[in-house]
């Protein structure tokens, strides 16, 4: 199983329940499950990667003793750390989430 010319997997096909040999339409079928277990497997692992980001992200900003926030292009506040809570008053940036932050 190739995703992106990278093997991930391995699928084997012993023989058919009727005992004969495979033909084209059977292995036509089996390259398409095939692909398709292959996307699916990257994509799990791709979701845990990102998992895995995201935890390590919000471990390093709750830690951080600096007020962070986490702002689209746009300027709105996606994420507030504690101390950025404890700094700018954890009402106004819950009430602010979403919104575009206003200069200083």
């Amino acid at each position: 199983m190739l995703v992106k010319d990278k093997l991930i997997g391995v699928m084997e096909a012993i023989n058919r329940a009727d005992g004969s040999p495979f033909n084209d339409q059977d292995v036509q079928m089996l390259e398409t499950f095939a692909s398709q277990a292959a996307i699916a497997i990257e994509n799990a692992r791709l979701f845990e990667s990102i998992r895995q980001e995201k935890e390590k992200m919000s471990t390093i900003l709750g830690e951080m003793a600096e007020g962070s926030l986490l702002l689209e292009p746009s300027g709105k506040i996606i994420l507030a750390n504690p101390a950025a809570h404890n700094l700018l008053g954890k009402d106004k940036l819950e009430g602010s989430r979403g919104k575009k932050l206003k200069s200083i």
